[in-house]
């Protein structure tokens, strides 16, 4: 043993031994625990480093960190592997819509909650991009190992998507800013124009020579020469992002996207996979040596605090963001659950703000304690995810739950319609313009918030006034002109949203419209979504550089008219819904649920989605639970419109309804959320 520890043992060799060591040792503990294997690593980096009195300690932690830069870029690099740059079209709108509300929102309450804590604003900008994104590699094991629906794995694996490339594009600005740029919009403006210069001619000349010299690499069939070939082209690609003043990540990340387009994601990732992970635990490890207990003592209300705000703002962006992406509500709210926790990138940024003084130095150790409490507690929580979406159920009005299953069909007849109609040219002109009038906005936000640092001197000489009266007259002249841009915002995304709602529920020539009413919520609901998903992120952006109680008013200001006009919308479909559900009753009764008089339905009630009869025989196991037991509506989302016994009808019946041998079910809501009720209805009771 002494002679292993001996000063004429290379440092590199004997840290690496010693790192490999410790880590291979509590990496098989937590897997035989159960517990994600980062853990494993972040405890044996706790053991290794210096702030715990264990006779372990490695000689030259800077080395070791520039081996973990290795790690970061490596799994970055194969992120973008699986990332192809077609994946984009395929993931559709509503993986964007849905990611642009979340992290829009957490990188909001980092802003606040960084400018509360005292915190430079660029500095906020680094704390709500750290709560922001989630891990990875811990959501994918906490799907393997807490559910099987298919429907939120593949939900959630594209939201996982979509984060790592937002958050590859926030570190690119980050990057710029821990290099020494001012925290004003001028500078978050050029840097953005740099950045758009150097993803373009990165992407043009590596689509142009990437894939020749893949074909060429993969006619010589050597397995090493492929190691080699990726390698070389991952840590290339890294080399010219940092000296584009960009984030290495940012590099890697392209370099992965360009071969996955090529085709080579899957056999790459197959052969470096094994110097990935050796170089990833390295990272890990890296990281875990920050951990200093007194440290995590003496903050251990940040820890907690930081901890909520991750939990509880992911469950709420998530489950917003994917519920108006057209996401059933209990998948929105599994999704939301699964990923409240932060990973790896969480470190990158931590490490990056404290390094450029943007964050204190705590922040390392903090973030690896946020990191360990939610990668125990989102499992458990996703166990308990039918309970909380009851929960959840329990307190929305019935006529929000109605506009919640008939918004998720809604949209799942949308996506049906544009899976066979190819005639979107109004569509994509309207697209244009809503980008164009976003983009407008954006410039003059960002105007403003430079305008706002630097002009509120100038205003407040000129007008004898003080610093808060100079700040307001500035903004309330610059919502001069902001005014018309938000008009053709409002006026574009009305217009999507009825082109939208026109294609998913098509008025009926040659007699009434009954489509009128959810017709019109759907396009209010789509209008909602689209308001969403610009103004979150850009509110976030905007935060920091603007007056610290702005960003809230202009929340309060988009927020409170959105949440009038659902209600709105919500009482009237419920009247709708209520009077088709009398008909729903009586056709059931006059057929006593004759499959073909029950397929009519649909066609007569437009807008009520995906109508299905469920017969309740005398041995079904169902009989005697109540819906509030079935959680036909929180575990499926599923709504139930009728039930009938003989002549008797049961329209909209409340949770506490006890269904019987030989009643009738008529269930509604969008395919997935119909078929996972009948299903429940033919099993044992779920309570």
């Amino acid at each position: 043993m002494y002679a292993l520890l001996s000063p004429e043992v290379p440092h590199l060799v004997r840290d690496l031994a010693l790192v490999l060591g410790v880590a291979a040792i509590t990496s098989v503990l937590f897997q035989k625990w159960r517990q994600p294997l980062v853990l494993g690593y972040l405890l044996a980096g706790a053991i290794l480093g210096p702030n715990i009195p264990v006779p372990l300690h490695v000689y030259d932690e800077t080395v070791l960190r520039d081996l973990s830069e290795l790690g970061v870029t490596l799994v970055v690099f194969c992120i973008g592997l699986e990332f192809s740059l077609s994946r984009i079209g395929t993931m559709g709108a509503g993986a964007l819509i849905a990611t642009s509300v979340e992290m829009g929102l957490q990188l909001l309450l980092g802003v606040l909650i960084g400018h509360a804590l005292g915190l430079d604003p660029r500095g906020g900008l680094f704390l709500g991009t750290l709560i922001a994104v989630s891990s990875t590699m811990l959501v994918q094991r906490v799907l393997n190992e807490r559910t099987k629906d298919p429907r939120l794995r593949e939900l959630v694996l594209g939201l996982l998507v979509v984060e790592d490339l937002g958050v590859i594009l926030l570190l690119a600005i980050l990057s710029a800013f821990s290099s020494g740029a001012e925290a004003s919009w001028s500078e978050v403006g050029i840097t953005t124009l740099k950045l758009g210069v150097f993803l373009i001619s990165t992407l043009a000349i590596g689509m142009w020579l990437l894939p020749q010299a893949w074909l060429a690499v993969l006619r010589l069939r050597r397995k090493e020469t492929t190691i080699v070939f990726a390698l070389g082209v991952c840590f290339f690609f890294a080399l010219v992002a940092s000296a584009a003043g960009f984030s290495s990540a940012l590099g890697a990340f392209l370099a992965g996207s360009i071969l996955a387009q090529a085709g080579a994601g899957h056999e790459i990732e197959r052969r470096i996979e094994g110097v990935r992970d050796m170089f990833a635990a390295v990272f890990f490890v890296t990281v875990g040596m920050l951990v200093d207990p007194d440290v995590l003592l003496e903050h251990a209300g940040l820890v907690a605090l930081l901890f909520g705000v991750v939990v509880v703002g992911k469950f709420f962006g998530v489950g917003l963001g994917t519920f108006l992406s057209g996401a059933d509500r209990p998948v929105a709210v599994r999704a939301g659950l699964a990923m409240g926790q932060i990973g790896e990138f969480g470190f990158v940024v931590a490490g990056m703000g404290v390094s450029s003084q943007f964050l204190p130095a705590h922040y390392s150790s903090v973030a690896v304690a946020v990191c360990a409490l939610s990668a125990f507690t989102a499992p458990l929580f996703l166990s308990h995810a039918d309970s909380i979406a009851a929960g959840v159920e329990r307190v929305l009005p019935r006529r929000l739950e109605t506009l919640g299953s008939l918004y998720s069909a809604w949209l799942a007849q949308l996506r049906a319609s544009g899976a066979r109609d190819v005639r979107y040219e109004a569509q994509r002109k309207l697209l244009r313009a809503l980008a164009l009038d976003l983009g407008a906005l954006a410039l003059l936000v960002g105007a403003t918030g430079t305008l706002y640092a630097r002009g509120t001197p100038a205003v407040a000489r000129a007008l004898d006034l003080g610093p808060a009266a100079a700040g307001a007259v500035l903004l309330l002249l610059v919502a001069v002109p902001a005014l018309p841009l938000l008009a053709r915002v409002l006026v574009h995304t009305r217009k999507l949203a009825l082109a939208m709602a026109m294609k998913a529920l098509p008025p009926v020539q040659g007699r009434m419209d009954a489509a009128v009413t959810p017709r019109r919520s759907l396009a209010m609901a789509v209008q909602v979504a689209l308001l969403l998903a610009a103004a979150t992120p850009l509110v976030a952006l905007a935060a920091p550089f603007l007056p610290v109680l702005a960003s809230p008013a202009v929340v309060l200001v988009v927020v409170i008219p959105l949440a009038w006009l659902v209600w709105r919308a919500a009482t009237q479909l419920d009247g709708h819904v209520r009077a088709g559900a009398e008909v729903i009753a009586e056709a059931l009764v006059q057929s006593q649920g004759n499959q073909a008089a029950v397929a009519l339905l649909p066609q007569l009630l437009p807008g009520i989605g995906e109508l299905r009869v469920v017969p309740l025989d005398s041995g079904n196991p169902c009989c005697g639970a109540t819906l509030r037991e079935l959680e036909l509506a929180s575990g499926c989302g599923a709504q139930v419109y009728a039930v009938t016994r003989g002549t008797e009808r049961i329209t909209m019946p409340d949770e506490d309804f006890e269904l019987r041998a030989g009643d009738l079910v008529a269930l509604g809501g969008s395919p997935d959320a119909v078929a996972a009720a009948e299903r429940r209805l033919h099993a044992a009771p779920h309570a």
